[in-house]
Formats: C-alpha cells, structure tokens, sequence
C-alpha cells in the first residue's frame, strides 16, 4: 500500500484541482466551459495516471527493494504492484470524476458508487479469491477498482449531456474573454 499510494497521489491532486474549477465554472453559470473543462481534467487525470500505473509497473522490484530487505517479501509485493498498475487508470477516471462530480455539487452519487463498488464488489470478490492468496485479493482490488472508474465515467457521461448543455446555452450567453469582466 506504501509504494502503491506513490502512484495514485497525482490522481487526488488533480481531482482538488478539478473541484475547484469546475466549481468556478458551475459557480459563473459557464456550463458549456464546465463541460469541455470537465472531459479535459478527467483525461489528463487518466493520462498521468496511465503514466503512473506503468512507473509503477517497472519500478516495482526497485520499490520493493526499498521498503523490505526480505526477498520473498520483495517478490510478492513487485507481483501484486504489478497487478495493481493495471487498475491506476481507471483508479485515476474514479479519483478525478470524483472531484469534478463534487465541483458541480454532486456528492450523493459519488458516495453510493463507491459504497456499492466497495461493499457489494470488492470485498465479496476478494474474499471469494483468497484461495488464490495475496495476488487474487489484490486481482479483485484491481478488477473493482477498474469496475469503478467505469461507473464514474458513466455518471460524468450523465452530468454532462451534450444536447441539454447546448439547448440551454442557445438560450443564455456565456460571459467570455477579459472584456466580459
């Protein structure tokens, strides 16, 4: 947890970020601004946290080798980091919507996607995987975690429909450029 909370710190930073952006759009009515700003942090919240998954990937052993002098120790967590590079992602689309979502003064949905995810996937899977020892309960952490980013970008898809936002910025005109100040 130590070298895998190295990779997703990037994530949280950016979703920070994206709360307060997204709350200055929402907060100046700039819902079409809101919208393209949204979809461009949540991708480049995917983006660093791709980057951030395959760091995580090849620097694993040397990872592992700086938090434990045992080799059995050193193996198994470079297996299940590897395992887990494959989940930061879609780790990365949860963390960043869930900053957007909560910009735009949507906290209940996040909460229950999360609940549900964790409650009602994670932890019924990992218990079913650990015949598989630690690899299958990281396997399930992984496959939740990938399972979740998918739901929060299926929320962001349903924050954001594109018809709503251009039928209603036909009818409002949006503030733009230094002069609008």
């Amino acid at each position: 947890i130590t070298a895998e909370s190295l990779a997703y710190m990037p994530g949280f930073g950016i979703a920070s970020a994206a709360s307060a952006i997204i709350g200055q759009c929402v907060g100046a009515g700039r819902k079409t601004l809101t919208r393209s700003l949204a979809w461009r942090i949540e991708l480049a919240g995917i983006t660093v946290m791709s980057v951030m998954g395959a760091a995580l990937w090849f620097l694993s052993p040397a990872l592992m080798q700086l938090l434990s002098v045992d080799p059995a120790v050193q193996d198994l967590g470079t297996r299940v980091l590897r395992i887990e590079a494959f989940a930061e992602p879609m780790y990365g689309a949860a963390i960043v919507a869930t900053g957007i979502l909560r910009g735009k003064g949507d906290t209940l949905w996040p909460t229950i996607i999360s609940l549900v995810s964790n409650w009602g996937l994670r932890i019924p899977f990992a218990a079913a995987m650990t015949g598989y020892g630690l690899p299958g309960v990281w396997f399930a952490m992984a496959f939740e975690l990938n399972c979740r980013g998918l739901l929060f970008l299926f929320r962001l898809c349903r924050s954001f429909p594109k018809d709503r936002i251009a039928s209603s910025d036909s009818t409002q005109t949006e503030n733009t450029g230094p002069a609008a100040a």
